[in-house]
């Protein structure tokens, strides 16, 4: 059984409209659709309350969805502006607490898209108690794997350190662009490591039968015995390595970069430098890790590699760990560039002039000279009801679909507008809303309940878009890129300090 527990605001169940036949659904009807529960709690205070005891508006509309069974009503009489977080946190503890106590197996939804702000406080204070009483039931660890846990744990805790240099943050609209004045921290230590001593000759170890009779008869000259030399192997050192390599695999390069600080023994010089790159890579500073590979002797690792096939490696990376909420917020700025190299490539003709420099905005006064404002909306020969579109602001995957629309010919172009508008559907409202309208994060597995297309197979549809319309090289050997970085990394561990 699935249970949504929602605040109902004044844009529920429809946003505020003066036509009545022009009514768009609010947060609410939309979050419904999209989860189909079968109860649903509001949450009525203030203006609300007073509309839904006036019309049941809400109740009428979440009747007609069809499948909401059971609606139930929580009325706060005393609630207003002035409510605090603090407030509403322990109204909403007692509520939920008695909802499971009702429903013990129930899946339940909570609606932060129709509460007020200190109501989204108290939601994220609720969640962080959950998830602080799931840690403290998890059970003891046993005794013979204490060692591993102890290094996990300092895994962990270097995760949730603090970053000595954070990196920019990216945009979500455009593609990220390499900051050339960043310079990244110098985290390799460079110690005299202590030099291994030589294992015995096995010519010259007596064996055991030829040692006792010599040990019997007495010695002229009583001389003290040699000593067995001294391991150097270190059991921590190498546990933390192979943490290291765990983490490395899983392209968590800013974590092994933590781990590495952390460690007494300091790895090999070349490995912290080589690290020290993988960061820079992965937080998109593509310049600066191409400078930084190139200065230690290892400028294959990013030959061949544009701008836009580093993108999409990134977006690979998250579909394989399978974070969908990071993966579609990527997802407008490689459209965005893809859909310009097919232009490029397929129609010849270079969109970027009329964009403001170095910029992915359009420049308006451009595109009126060129009398390309006309060139933008939807055609009637791949939509029955084309919509209009005014272009202005940000480039969009939109405005560029619709272009190569008016620029195609339907024999020649057919398939490839097809792809253009598979891609964005895969990517538009219906993916961005069950990934965003959740409190827990969305995997693949919760798009494919909506026949929605996942991660893993929408980089595969875009992969071969790009190899099938465009000029970027997004080759095999280029696609293994970060695999390659990984197994030079792991190998630079290995060597000796």
């Amino acid at each position: 059984m699935k249970i949504l527990f929602s605040p109902v605001s004044i844009n529920d169940p429809y946003f505020p409209s003066a036509d009545p036949e022009d009514l768009k659904e609010g947060p609410l009807l939309r979050l419904c659709r999209q989860e189909q529960p079968e109860c649903v709690y509001l949450y009525l205070y203030g203006e609300a309350l007073a509309q839904e005891q006036d019309s049941r508006s809400c109740r009428t509309a979440l009747e007609q969805l069809g499948f909401v069974t059971n609606i139930r009503a929580v009325i706060r009489q005393n609630v207003n502006d002035d409510t605090t977080a603090e407030e509403f946190q322990d109204d909403f503890r007692g509520v939920l607490k008695d909802l499971r106590a009702d429903y013990p197996d129930a899946e339940l939804i909570v609606n932060v898209f129709s509460a007020t702000e200190p109501m989204q406080e108290a939601f994220t204070a609720l969640a962080a108690e959950a998830e602080s009483a799931s840690a403290d039931a998890e059970p003891e660890i046993p005794a013979d794997e204490a060692e591993d846990a102890a290094i996990a744990d300092n895994a962990d805790d270097a995760d949730i350190a603090e970053d000595p240099a954070p990196d920019e943050a990216e945009t979500e609209d455009e593609m990220p662009v390499s900051d050339e004045d960043f310079t990244a921290d110098d985290l390799a230590a460079e110690t005299d490591a202590p030099a291994e001593l030589p294992a015995a000759d096995a010519a010259e170890t007596p064996d055991a039968e030829t040692a006792a009779p010599e040990a019997a008869e007495p010695a002229a000259d009583t001389a003290e015995p040699e000593t067995a030399p001294e391991e150097t192997a270190d059991p921590v050192y190498e546990e933390q390595c192979r943490l290291l390599c765990k983490l490395i695999d899983a392209y968590e390069y800013r974590a092994a970069q933590i781990v590495c600080m952390n460690m007494e023994k300091q790895p090999p010089a070349m490995f912290s430098a080589l690290l020290d790159a993988a960061v820079v890579r992965s937080s998109g500073k593509w310049a600066q890790a191409q400078k930084q590979f190139c200065d230690l002797g290892q400028s294959t690792v990013t030959a061949g590699i544009v701008p836009a096939a580093e993108y999409f490696m990134r977006q690979n990376i998250l579909a394989e760990k399978d974070e969908c909420t990071a993966f579609f917020r990527g997802m407008p700025a490689i459209l965005t560039e893809v859909f310009l190299a097919a232009i490029r490539t397929q129609f010849h003709t270079d969109l970027t002039q009329y964009m403001i420099y170095a910029s992915r905005k359009w420049d308006e006064n451009k595109l009126v000279i060129a009398q390309m404002t006309g060139k933008f909306s939807e055609t009637f020969k791949y939509h029955t009801k084309p919509k209009p579109m005014k272009v202005g602001g940000f480039v969009t995957a939109a405005h560029l679909s619709n272009f190569m629309e008016n620029a195609s010919d339907s024999k020649k172009h057919g398939q490839m507008i097809l792809d253009t508008l598979k891609l964005r559907q895969a990517t538009e409202d219906k993916v961005r809303n069950v990934t965003t309208y959740s409190l827990s994060t969305s995997r693949g597995e919760d798009l494919r309940r909506f026949n929605l297309t996942a991660p893993d197979e929408l980089m595969l549809q875009l992969r071969d878009y790009i190899r099938n319309y465009t000029d970027i090289a997004l080759t095999d050997e280029v696609l293994q890129s970060y695999q390659k970085m990984n197994a030079l990394l792991k190998s630079s561990l290995n060597e000796e300090a």
